[in-house]
């Protein structure tokens, strides 16, 4: 493929973002089994029913401007997505693995925001509505489910895996607990207050 026109930069946003959507539907079910968060779960597992809506409707947009969805896979997103499993195959405290599937679904949802937004004010440039509005509708879920995502974390996700507590070795007849900064610190300041 040539970029001799906006138009052609336009499909090859467009088939980034199918091969993109593509990939994470592979693996939105691995990342669902390995949470453990009931919310994490469902979040993911409707997200995935509305990435399958999003695929048709990048194909409809790519057929509005008569041309196919194939192309190479999306690098950026393989490269989120490799990262992502990567973290998680190391095994750990359940809410620090929940803590990274999420921190890697908000990576995918960004990648999935900036190529919208750039492919709808590239269509709106050449005056494609059609492609605007089929974009835009997309546009509306991803930053949705990004917010849903953000409401996890903070009301559920990142509180418990801040709350983790890793035992480290034998001290006189007990453990030593090593909890996080910001546990360090909350406690730090209930001492302080109470003194």
């Amino acid at each position: 493929m040539t970029l001799d026109t906006l138009h052609d930069l336009l499909v090859s946003q467009l088939r980034d973002l199918h091969a993109a959507e593509r990939q994470v539907l592979l693996i939105w079910p691995q990342l669902a089994q390995e949470a453990t968060s009931p919310a994490l779960r469902l979040a993911i597992a409707d997200h995935r029913q509305e990435t399958t809506l999003q695929v048709a409707r990048l194909v409809e947009a790519l057929d509005l401007l008569g041309e196919g969805p194939d192309g190479p896979r999306s690098r950026g997103m393989e490269g989120l997505l490799v990262e992502t499993l990567t973290l998680i195959s190391a095994k750990g405290h359940a809410a620090v693995v929940d803590a990274a599937i999420l921190a890697g679904c908000l990576q995918v949802e960004g990648y999935e925001l900036v190529g919208y937004g750039t492919a709808i004010e590239l269509a709106d440039t050449l005056g494609l509505d059609q492609v605007v509005d089929l974009l835009s509708r997309t546009l509306v879920e991803e930053d949705a489910a990004r917010r849903r995502l953000e409401m996890i974390a903070r009301t559920e996700i990142h509180p418990a895996a801040g709350a983790a507590v890793v035992e480290v070795g034998p001290v006189d007849d007990g453990a030593i607990p090593i909890t996080s900064a910001p546990s360090r610190r909350r406690a730090r300041r209930a001492s302080n207050q109470g003194t």
